[in-house]
Parts: C-alpha cells; sequence; structure tokens
C-alpha cells in the first residue's frame, strides 16, 4: 500500500527502484538479444543503428549508468531502471519527455517469469455504464496482443506506456504477476488526468473480442439486493444501500427526468474548516484543542504538501499528520501520547445548481504574479544557457521591449490550446482529460512544453516541434513568474485564459475552470446505514448530479447522465463533499468525452467518485483505506485543495 500522502503510483515506482536495487542482470547478458524503443507519439519505434549501439553498450556497463547523453541532443533519465519501464528520453532543447522501453518480449538472466494462467487469456479495464454500474471491457485486439507480449517478459516491467482510443495511459503492477494472479493488483492510470481504474487479467482467447468500439459491453456486475428487509442487517453485514421507506415519496423536482430530490432550488450552505473540532483523548476524557493550538493545526492542515509532523506551540508534535482526517495522527509532547480525532458539524442536506451557482473567475491581474524583465535581465537569461533565453511556450527567443507582441495566437503553441493541453494535437495524447494537472509524477507525465502548446499554424504540433521541425516565431515583453519561470507577456497571457499555471513547473497562479457542462445539479443527503471501513460513522452521505442532454462549446452534442456516489458521514466525507461542490462549481469534477462502453459522448469522471457502497476498491465502492488521499489527489490536480475550505 502506498505511504501517506503518496500517490499509488508514487508506490510502484519506489517498488521499482527497490527492486531494481536488489536484482540486477549480470552485465553483457543477454545483450545481443534486447532492443530499444521510444514513444513517437502513434507507437513505439526502435531506434537506429547508432542508437541502439550506444544503448546497448550502456545497458552491458557494469554499474550500468542511470543517465546518459545520446548522440548528443537527448538525455536518457532512468535507465538503470528500463527493464522496469522506467526510463525516459529527453529533448535537451525542448525538454520534451518520451518513454524509453526494451522491445518486448526480451528475457533477463536472474529474473523470474510471469505466473499466467494455462491455455488463453486477455485483459480487461473497468468502466461505467453511465447509470453507477460496473462493466468490465476487453481491451482491443491490437493492445491485447501488445500487452501480452509485455507478460511474457523477464522481468514484466511495473510501469508499461501505451494509447488506446486516442488517448494515453500507464499500466502499473506487470511485474506482480510473478508472484501469481491472486497476489497482482493491475492499475491503468490516465497519463492526462492521473485518474485510475483497475484492470483484470482473465482466462480465454482474445480472438473473439472486437478492436475499438465494436465490443458488446458485459453486462454490469449485479446491483447490491434492495428491499425492506434492510433495517434487519447489521451495518457491518449490509450487502448495499437502502433508502428510509420515505424517501420513495420524496417530490420529483422537475428538470431531469428520472432523479428524485427535495430540494426547491439552490440551496449552498456556508462551510469553514474553522468550524472542525478536533479533540485529544486523554484517558477517559476529551480535550478539545482551541487558541494558538488549534490556529496553528489549521494553518499546517492547509499547507501543500501536507507535512507527516507537525509542531504546535507549548513543545506538542502531531505525528501522522498527513492521516489527521483517518484518525490516525497522534499528539505528543515526548512522554505522553493522546490520539487526535477530527469531527464537523452535522450535514445539512443541499444542492448545488448550475448555472446559478457557477464559481466566478478571479480577473487576470499580471502584476500580482511576477514582474517583467528588461533588456539587461533578458539578456542575462539568455547567458545562462542555449535553452534558458527560449519561451517554454512558444519556443522561440525571447527579446526584451520589443511592443505588445502579436495578436492573441500568432505563435505556434498558441493555437487550440483548449483546456491546458493540446486539443488532438498529438494522436498518442489527444483528448486525454478535461484539464487535470498532468506530471504530477516526475518521470510519467507529459512534459510541461508538449503540455502547453497546441496544434500550430504551420500544422505542426508542439512534441513535434523538434530540432528538426519547422516552427514559427514572435516575440514580445517577457515576463517572469514569481516561480522564476519567464516567458513572453503575450504567450503568457493566452495561457492563462486556460489554466493559470506556471507552464514550467505547475505552480498555481489562480483557479481552474474546466469543461464540465455549465448546466447542471449536485445534491446531498444522509442515508442510516454505514458503509464498510468507516466503523466511526454510522450514517452515509448520498451524493447524486444530475446533467441534461445539451450541446458543447463547439457544437457537439452530448448525453445527459445521472450518477450518484457516497461518502461515509465523517470527517474524510465531509471535507471531499465540500471540495467537491467546488470543484462542480468550478466545472472540474466533470469533463466532456466519449465513453468507451456505449461509444457516446458524454460528461465522464474527473474526480472519481464511490459509485457503490461494497465491492471494495476494485467495484468502485468500500471499503477502500486509500480513497480519500486518492481523491485529494485528483482535486489537487484540478488546483482544489484543503486550502480552499478556509473561509
Amino acid at each position: 500500500a502506498p505511504s501517506p500522502g503518496h500517490s499509488l503510483t508514487d508506490a510502484i515506482v519506489h517498488r521499482c527502484r527497490t527492486r531494481m536495487a536488489s536484482v540486477h542482470p549480470p552485465a553483457g547478458a543477454a545483450g545481443a538479444a534486447v532492443m530499444f524503443e521510444f514513444w513517437n507519439d502513434r507507437a513505439f519505434q526502435v531506434y537506429d543503428a547508432a542508437g541502439q549501439q550506444a544503448l546497448l553498450d550502456a545497458f552491458t556497463q557494469t554499474p550500468r549508468p542511470s543517465t546518459l547523453s545520446l548522440q548528443g541532443r537527448y538525455t536518457i533519465q532512468f535507465f538503470d531502471a528500463v527493464e522496469h519501464g522506467r526510463a525516459l528520453q529527453v529533448n535537451n532543447r525542448t525538454k520534451f519527455e518520451r518513454p524509453l522501453r526494451l522491445k518486448p518480449p526480451y528475457t533477463l538472466p536472474g529474473y523470474p517469469q510471469a505466473q499466467l494462467p494455462p491455455g488463453p487469456f486477455h485483459f480487461e479495464f473497468e468502466d461505467d455504464d453511465g447509470q453507477g454500474n460496473l462493466v468490465w471491457q476487453p481491451y482491443s485486439q491490437q493492445l491485447q496482443d501488445e500487452l501480452q507480449l509485455l507478460v511474457l517478459c523477464a522481468p514484466p516491467p511495473a510501469a508499461a506506456f501505451f494509447a488506446e482510443h486516442r488517448h494515453a495511459y500507464w499500466l502499473f503492477g506487470l511485474d506482480e504477476l510473478v508472484s501469481g494472479l491472486s497476489k497482482t493488483q493491475l492499475v491503468q492510470q490516465n497519463v492526462r488526468s492521473g485518474t485510475h481504474r483497475q484492470v483484470v487479467l482473465r482466462p480465454g482467447g482474445a480472438a473473439a473480442l472486437a478492436g475499438p468500439g465494436g465490443a458488446l459491453p458485459p453486462p454490469p456486475l449485479p446491483p447490491p439486493p434492495r428491499g425492506p428487509q434492510a433495517k434487519a442487517i447489521p451495518h457491518h453485514a449490509r450487502p448495499g444501500p437502502r433508502r428510509p421507506p420515505q424517501a420513495a415519496a420524496r417530490p420529483h423536482r422537475g428538470g431531469f427526468a428520472g432523479r428524485p430530490g427535495p430540494f426547491a432550488g439552490s440551496q449552498l450552505h456556508h462551510f469553514s474548516l474553522g468550524s472542525a473540532e478536533v479533540v485529544a483523548f486523554v484517558g477517559a476524557s476529551q480535550r478539545p484543542l482551541e487558541g494558538q493550538l488549534k490556529a496553528e493545526l489549521l494553518r499546517l492542515w492547509m499547507a501543500q504538501p501536507r507535512p507527516q509532523q507537525a509542531s504546535l506551540p507549548g513543545g506538542w508534535v502531531v505525528e501522522n499528520f498527513a492521516q489527521l482526517e483517518m484518525g490516525a495522527a497522534i499528539m505528543t509532547d515526548g512522554t505522553d501520547r493522546f490520539p487526535l480525532v477530527v469531527s464537523f458539524p452535522p450535514l445539512v442536506p443541499g444542492c448545488v445548481q448550475l448555472p446559478a451557482d457557477l464559481d466566478a473567475d478571479d480577473a487576470l491581474d499580471m502584476s500580482t504574479m511576477g514582474h517583467h524583465l528588461d533588456h539587461q535581465q533578458v539578456s542575462a537569461l539568455a547567458a545562462q544557457g542555449p535553452d534558458a533565453g527560449k519561451c517554454g511556450i512558444c519556443l522561440c527567443e525571447m527579446e526584451a521591449d520589443v511592443g505588445n507582441g502579436a495578436a492573441s495566437g500568432s505563435h505556434p503553441g498558441f493555437a487550440d490550446v483548449g483546456n491546458g493541453a493540446a486539443s488532438g494535437s498529438h494522436p498518442g495524447f489527444a483528448d486525454v482529460g478535461n484539464g487535470a494537472a498532468s506530471g504530477s509524477h516526475p518521470g510519467f507525465g507529459i512534459p510541461a512544453a508538449g503540455r502547453a502548446a497546441g496544434a500550430s499554424s504551420s500544422g505542426y504540433s508542439a512534441m513535434e516541434l523538434d530540432d528538426d521541425s519547422p516552427g514559427g516565431g514572435g516575440a514580445g515583453n517577457v515576463f517572469e513568474l514569481k516561480c522564476g519561470h519567464a516567458f513572453h507577456k503575450e504567450c503568457l497571457e493566452q495561457w492563462f485564459l486556460q489554466r493559470k499555471r506556471c507552464p514550467a513547473c505547475n505552480k498555481d497562479f489562480g483557479k481552474v475552470f474546466g469543461t464540465q457542462p455549465d448546466n447542471g445539479r449536485l445534491q446531498w443527503s444522509l442515508e442510516g446505514y454505514a458503509l464498510p471501513g468507516h466503523p466511526d460513522s454510522q450514517e452515509t452521505i448520498l451524493i447524486e448530479f444530475a446533467f441534461p442532454p445539451g450541446v458543447d462549446g463547439d457544437g457537439n452534442r452530448y448525453q445527459g447522465r445521472q450518477p450518484q456516489g457516497y461518502l461515509p458521514h465523517n470527517a474524510q466525507g465531509i471535507i471531499l463533499l465540500e471540495l467537491f461542490k467546488i470543484a462542480f462549481r468550478r466545472r472540474v469534477m466533470f469533463g466532456l468525452g466519449r465513453s468507451m462502453t456505449y461509444d457516446s459522448y458524454r460528461p465522464t469522471f474527473n474526480v472519481h467518485i464511490k459509485t457503490s457502497t461494497r465491492r471494495g476498491v476494485t467495484g468502485h465502492g468500500y471499503p477502500d483505506p486509500d480513497y480519500f488521499q486518492r481523491a485529494l489527489e485528483e482535486l489537487r490536480g484540478n488546483c482544489i485543495t484543503i486550502a480552499d475550505l478556509l473561509t
């Protein structure tokens, strides 16, 4: 399990490094049998003869280098973990990153092979049917063939990059197959949004599986039984959600067919993190934190990243502070140790109605984000190196005081920036998400420059504007952000129209707004049963979304959707609900995309919710001890953090 405050992918990367350090193939072994490939935005491509020889020479060195230079144009990173799927090719000038791998299948001495089921097998990923039901979908036949080659490798890679339906993904966990299927957890991560889906390996041939868009969806997993007998079943043994008898009589609001609700209009209730009561359990008594103790705890609670250990006035220290909401934090003065428990006032049912409750964007005030550079300062940038004097958005030279610059979109890399990512700019990565932060896991994201730019007027995407690719120019005043990165001012202004985040380091400078439909509803209420894994709460928060059919900003029609989810009625659930409200009002809770299940254009989860009360992690349900942290990570990727709950 990942450590507190870290994502599942961070844990897998750590495992890769640990395993790499403990088991290493002998120098020179199988050297002649391996070939190297890099991702060319469409498929994996074998290096030319010179590149192959340079990589092979490095591969057989003892010890194998972690970083090496290739042909003077590229730097290969994490090369000592290439067999684990970790290696990257980085363009020295543009800083574009591309996955590098050993061409499968390969066998390196000293590594065990995967324990596979006898006979044919295939891979399936989890998807939803738009009604909150989990369905399993097979990958396309082309990808099935690719994955089967990867599991035949020794070692199977811990991280495998692939593209499917114009989306880019990482698949984690193939290395666990050496321990057998029963101990394997496969996870698919969207490169753009960072969201996760479970993947399973099933017996049976893939010959009958259709290609992209042609597979019939398997039936959804059976829903949990419902009925009045639920009240006689203990909380810990209940198979699914039950509504109280009066719920069937709830009046229908109108506007969205099929979803009952008691609310006559928007009911946004004020919430502040300061309303939390933090109690130290001292023996049989409870002592709430007040005054300076609580004020300092709140300040550190909102810090990004939150510290694992918090120092409070009076010499007190809070251990396991990153797990405060989970009840794992301990307050100590070095001698005595007192558990800390967080609680909030009981939830009040309510509703957010769009467009009435849409969050307002802050005015673009560049003066609060940094300062202009004069000619001497720009010249000093250029003296730091060939790349330091180039704008990281348009990749052109920066010159000071040239004027007000070109019109919006005149720089290559401006056009069709979309929602902070290239829209259709390179087939392997197009339509990968709807605005979630990428690059959150160093070494696994698409590089900043590649994310920033879209298709240029010359027909090249930012990922294609490499050393030998044509690209236009243009210059303007140079502006340096507070994080220390400088860009053309007009480039930055155009970039900030979509996302107020530094293109180089992802530092946030304002709110993020997504592509979620601006007509919809989120309502929440309480249900009288507990969720597995949350014994501290005897109630469940039911959250219900409703989107009617509509037309997006480009004139494309999308289908309506009415999913529902479940949160525990405790500190974790209340905090997530309040953050979900903010995400919904900023239109980043959902995006718009094509469902791989029904091949339809509809609202899609950008921040994932639990659509089942049971069935565990693989069934989008409970228990799932890591869900709270994963949800915070997905929200943070959309510039929504606990700090937004201050006021």
